[in-house]
């Protein structure tokens, strides 16, 4: 009866280093097609881009519009904007040119809202 116990656990044993041995090599296998030499070309994203571009001929159906909300908190009444908030402004234009960028300033009934559900809402006004 030992010995069919010695037996059956050198074999169970046996069947368990099979099959960690074939995760492990499998496991190295992918590593290597991964990271070493593959089947494919070899592109970089430039590369990519313009072939994107180049054979994509669909419509675009979001449209290149940047918006941006300007809260006065220390003057909710003043509907001017800060120079260095117009600085910002003019660097996103000139950073997007094809895009149409358009500005709100937001009026005080919007702050009613935070006053009424201030859970709803995780903004904290703080001084830049």
């Amino acid at each position: 009866m030992l010995r069919f116990s010695i037996r059956l656990s050198v074999i169970l044993w046996g069947i368990v280093l099979i099959i960690a041995l074939g995760y492990v090599l499998s496991g190295l296998l992918v590593f290597k097609q991964i990271f070493f030499q593959h089947a494919g070309i070899p592109i970089t994203q430039v590369e990519a881009l313009r072939a994107h571009n180049d054979n994509d001929t669909r419509p675009q159906q979001i449209p290149k519009i940047i918006h941006q909300v300007f809260h006065n908190w220390h003057d909710p009444g003043n509907d001017t904007l800060p120079k260095d908030w117009e600085a910002v402004r003019q660097t996103c234009v000139k950073a997007n040119p094809e895009f149409d960028v358009k500005v709100r300033i937001a009026p005080p009934q919007a702050y009613n809202v935070f006053e009424m559900c201030p859970l709803s809402f995780h903004v904290v006004p703080t001084e830049l």
